[in-house]
């Protein structure tokens, strides 16, 4: 397998952009699930702009394009991100499956398959840094009625899907602190509220997942010494 990572950082004044463009090539043989043995093709373009307004906020949009595998089984072409590298609080953080499937890892999760963006606000004062994110996503690849395709959750090939699949992965708004207490001690916690998308109301039948909305809080308390 051949990895080539291409990374690029610039500041123009007051406005900073970054660019990273992952490639990777070769013979992967069976590690993807396929039964013959396989080609790696797999990319993803990642951009992440910022521009500070004044010395207390600052504004961005990043975006990126991350590959996904269709139903070829002679080509695997889906890219799956590091885990550490996140775009939201629960959107690709969590591997939604994991909460009604126990046979599903919750925390098995990466960026994969999609094209996204996120809108940001950030906040600072001498004490307090407040973020505040909208996060917009989409499929690449999706399942076809009566094609084959990719589970990307379960890294399967399906030969036969039973419904078409919206591409649809959602949209999360984040509201995000840091409150630095102390020189030693910063509480730092969230709220995010996830619209799920249609994406993942696909069950491989005619009968879709009936999908709700997910709301998440979280709350740290960091003592250093």
């Amino acid at each position: 397998v051949t990895i080539i990572d291409v990374f690029f950082d610039k500041s123009w004044g007051n406005f900073n952009l970054a660019m990273e463009i992952p490639m990777v090539s070769g013979n992967v043989g069976t590690a993807y699930g396929s039964t013959a043995k396989q080609d790696f093709d797999a990319n993803a373009f990642i951009i992440e702009t910022s521009y500070q307004i004044n010395p207390r906020w600052k504004l961005g949009l990043n975006a990126g394009s991350v590959s996904g595998s269709d139903g070829d089984e002679g080509s695997q072409e889906a890219l799956y991100l590091h885990p550490n590298y996140k775009i939201a609080e629960i959107m690709f953080n969590y591997n939604l499956a994991g909460f009604q499937d126990a046979d599903e890892n919750i925390f098995n999760a990466s960026v994969v398959n999609t094209n996204y963006a996120r809108l940001f606000a950030h906040y600072s004062s001498d004490a307090w840094s407040w973020r505040f994110d909208l996060i917009m996503a989409t499929a690449n690849e999706v399942a076809k009625s009566g094609s084959s395709f990719y589970d990307h959750d379960k890294a399967a090939y399906v030969t036969n899907a039973g419904a078409d699949q919206d591409a649809n992965l959602g949209m999360e708004f984040d509201a995000a602190f840091d409150y630095e207490w102390s020189p030693s001690i910063v509480v730092t916690g969230y709220v995010a509220h996830y619209q799920v998308g249609d994406y993942y109301a696909f069950t491989n039948s005619a009968t879709p997942l009936s999908l709700g909305d997910v709301t998440a809080t979280g709350f740290k308390l960091n003592i250093g010494f």
